[in-house]
């Protein structure tokens, strides 16, 4: 006697990724927690170190950048403010 059966199988492949890449996100960041932290005290250890630098060279090639837009900024908080308005209003 023959049984024909049909068998369907459904894989959640999004679910499958994402669950992976949850699990290696989570893994690295105790790896590198792990490396930094140092008995419950911020260890400055090569990976700080690395990332202090990459700041700081990116802070030294755009210093003048930066400066130009935070004084652009301030102007604009400042002229905005009734006391500056009424200073200036003094001074004409």
């Amino acid at each position: 006697m023959e049984h024909i059966m049909n068998i369907a199988i459904s894989i959640d492949d999004e679910g499958i990724e994402q669950k992976a890449t949850d699990y290696c996100v989570k893994k690295l960041y105790e790896d590198m927690k792990g490396k930094l932290l140092c008995d419950g005290y911020y260890h400055r250890g090569a990976l700080t170190g690395t990332a202090e630098d990459i700041v700081n060279k990116w802070l030294d090639d755009h210093k003048d950048e930066i400066i130009g837009q935070t004084a652009k900024l301030v102007a604009d908080k400042i002229s905005r403010r009734k006391a500056f308005k009424e200073k200036v209003g003094d001074v004409k």
